[in-house]
């Protein structure tokens, strides 16, 4: 129960005094941040490819065991970076979609809220 004797549910949004609104659709937080899990899991993986394909490279051509730390990993970071650009542009781009389409409600409740209040 929350302070107000409404029962507060996760699912659904709520106010400031954790009442759930009427009518709200119910929501998880899995479909809020799939596509930033999406896009972030797959920039690693790319860094990871990235950084094991130089790594392998650098050891067929030197023939030594071990690998120096840096210029790796700087290179891997240069090579995903552009790489992402290209091979990442869908999961980028439904990313930005759901930030956009989040932006947009919370400033139409934002306004929706300060236009109630002014009444």
């Amino acid at each position: 129960m929350s302070p107000t004797g409404d029962s507060y549910s996760p699912l659904r949004p709520a106010d400031r005094l954790g009442r759930v609104r009427e009518g709200s659709p119910p929501r998880t937080r899995v479909v809020d941040v799939k596509e930033f899990a999406v896009y972030s899991v797959a920039r690693i993986g790319l860094f990871v490819a990235s950084y094991a394909v130089i790594a392998g490279a650098y050891m067929l051509v030197s023939g030594s065991d071990s690998v120096p730390l840096l210029w790796p990993l700087l290179l891997a970071a240069a090579v995903s970076a552009v790489a992402s650009y290209y091979l990442l542009k869908g999961p980028r781009t439904r990313f930005a979609a759901r930030v956009e389409q989040r932006a947009t409600t919370m400033s139409r409740r934002f306004e929706e809220a300060r236009a109630k209040e002014d009444d």
